[in-house]
């Protein structure tokens, strides 16, 4: 009798937490469809920020606000140099700081790498005007009039894609010295009579689209490719077929030695307006009642197409976006700390901007996941959680259950977001 009773309640603790786990992990299996009905559903949304983002208390929006207090005193007590912070949920501004006295919600903030993101967005739009017929036009064709030194086969295979995703195969290495250096080949390609040139006459390192390596040379020469398929500057562009919809009004772009504006690097823009592009992508390339942007590009931009071979697996690269594919997180990166979070799941946009040291890394991550993520009310008005907190309790718990599959849940998730 005893042998029985054990194995019936093995049975039933084998059947009833398979079932909860199965139920746990229901966000992560339909996770594909759900964010394609969510996007879809945005298009019918009233809340549009063109003037100016409406403001609600966290609590309204589903968030605890005591631990974005906690994330801010954080930010304080450990002297981050964090020059701003804006959290916005469900198309409202939650949350919004400037620790440091000399910035403010109207300074335009230096966005440096998250440049190469909103650089991204206007190359979709060229392809959605015809301007650029595809982006697998490869990169000499957009320069028929340089003759590059060094040519190759492989030269001739790069593309655009290839520049975008970072896989052009260009010898290229400007992690290894200071980008105050002037040796640094990112500001040696800027200062060169011809930048182009000085880009198509560097060697092949790779075959293009094999080997992934940040290229912030290949992003200025995508500047150049905008102006000559589209016949105006980024800038100008930028505000014709982006700014201007969006309500943008201020933005400061600098240039190189030929007067290009760089999307390397050099566009200033408000924390708030940053967010809009955002929230833009938030809602599917659309704005109002207008399609700013496909939402073929939207998705493109934001899959994880190629490993960043510099850190760890689960972070990827798309379109000049970094993804974090497993959460259905995407963000951008600049240097000193310039960096915006996507949460589509969770209808969450997190823009930081920062002056921390190159000497230490933004902490910005780990506060996301601290502070700001689990600030998140599964009730409320939330679409849904990244990852159910019961699900993943229970993973952990359960440990008769597939650990394979569990244990590599485990380890993605418990590096982004801790809920238990």
């Amino acid at each position: 009798m005893k042998h029985s009773r054990i194995t019936t309640l093995a049975i039933l603790v084998v059947v009833v937490s398979t079932t909860l786990l199965s139920q746990s992990i229901t966000p992560i299996t339909i996770h594909e469809n759900f964010k394609n009905d969510y996007l879809t559903s945005q298009n019918s949304i009233d809340i549009w920020p063109t003037n100016e983002w409406q403001v609600s208390t966290p609590e309204e929006q589903g968030m605890d606000s005591s631990k974005l207090d906690d994330a801010m005193e954080y930010i304080v007590d450990n002297d981050v140099r964090c020059d701003g912070l804006v959290v916005i949920r469900n198309g409202y501004i939650v949350y919004e700081e400037y620790p440091r006295s000399r910035y403010n919600s109207f300074t335009l903030h230096r966005l440096y790498s998250t440049t190469k993101s909103v650089l991204s967005a206007l190359v979709g739009i060229a392809l959605d005007n015809g301007n650029i017929s595809s982006l697998d036009t490869t990169v000499l064709d957009f320069f028929p009039d340089i003759t590059p030194e060094n040519p190759s086969p492989e030269k001739e295979m790069m593309t655009l894609r290839h520049l975008l995703t970072m896989t052009s195969g260009i010898e290229w290495d400007e992690h290894s010295i200071s980008y105050s250096n002037l040796a640094n080949p990112i500001g040696m390609m800027s200062r060169n009579e011809s930048p182009p040139q000085y880009f198509l006459d560097r060697p092949m390192a790779a075959t293009p689209g094999e080997e992934w390596v940040y290229n912030s040379g290949g992003s200025l020469l995508i500047s150049y490719i905008i102006y000559r398929t589209t016949g105006l500057m980024p800038l100008d562009f930028a505000f014709e077929y982006l700014f201007d919809p969006l309500g943008v009004e201020n933005a400061n772009w600098l240039t190189d030695s030929t007067g290009m504006h760089s999307g390397s690097g050099e566009l200033f823009l408000k924390p708030r307006d940053l967010a809009k592009i955002g929230y833009l992508f938030m809602n599917n390339g659309t704005w109002e009642d207008q399609r700013v942007i496909s939402s073929n590009w939207v998705n493109q931009s934001t899959t994880h197409l190629t490993e960043d071979q510099r850190a760890s697996s689960y972070i990827g690269y798309g379109l000049h976006w970094w993804t974090v594919p497993d959460l259905n997180l995407y963000f951008t990166a600049g240097l000193y700390g310039q960096e915006m979070y996507i949460d589509t799941t969770n209808d969450l946009i997190v823009v930081f901007t920062g002056s921390v040291p190159v000497s230490k890394s933004p902490p910005w991550l780990g506060i996301m996941n601290q502070y700001i993520l689990p600030s998140l009310d599964s009730g409320g008005n939330s679409v849904t959680t990244n990852v159910d907190t019961l699900g993943l309790t229970i993973m952990v718990l359960v440990v008769a259950l597939p650990a394979i599959v569990t244990s590599v849940y485990w380890i993605i998730v418990s590096k982004k977001i801790r809920t238990s």
